[in-house]
């Protein structure tokens, strides 16, 4: 069967199930936290190796305009710890602020496949062996999930989403290079719709 022929059954099966099950109705107001912890490992050489642990903590809000479709923002904190033997101990704290546009695609009576778009602005302060900077950016995110929501109240949310950052060190000026990274996190949320 070819890419293009499963895409279109995946269309059709998102239009007609968007049809014939549960709607999140017009009016519906949602507000609920993320959780996503990341660890690394890797070996760089015989005698250097590096890890990384990553934590994000998020509460994003938002509210239903039509069925179906959420307009939103969030608010995330996040903090890294990297070490690198031989070289250095690397640490970051931050946050991130933006908003975010949700379509709720339903699947059975109360499953739906939440595709999302978002956008943040970022500030964080990283420490190193060699002293502080403070860096602000953008952030670009697409994610898909799942999200069973029980007795139209709270919902439980497994989410992918891929990330585009592009940060800038704000003791440089202005022109000097950016530091540009793309990440995939998994993320496993709960909800609670009013």
């Amino acid at each position: 069967m070819s890419i293009k022929r499963i895409l279109i059954i995946l269309a059709m099966t998102v239009c007609l199930g968007s049809q014939l099950f549960a709607q999140l109705e017009k009016g519906t107001k949602r507000i609920g936290p993320d959780l996503s912890i990341t660890s690394q490992f890797s070996g760089l050489g015989q005698d250097n190796a590096a890890s990384s642990t990553n934590f994000f903590l998020s509460v994003t809000g938002g509210y239903f305009f039509v069925n179906n479709f959420e307009i939103g923002g969030g608010i995330e904190l996040f903090a890294s710890n990297s070490r690198f033997s031989g070289i250095t101990n690397f640490s970051s704290f931050g946050i991130t602020v933006g908003p975010e546009l949700i379509y709720m695609t339903p699947l059975q009576e109360n499953l739906y496949l939440p595709l999302s778009v978002g956008y943040g602005f970022s500030r964080s302060t990283s420490s190193d062996n060699f002293g502080d900077n403070t860096f602000t950016g953008n952030e670009f995110n697409l994610g898909a999930g799942l999200e069973y929501i029980i007795q139209s109240k709270l919902g439980v949310r497994f989410t992918v989403e891929f990330e585009s950052l592009r940060f800038r060190d704000s003791d440089l000026p202005r022109t000097s290079p950016a530091i540009s990274s793309n990440r995939l996190l998994a993320n496993i949320g709960f909800n609670f719709y009013f």
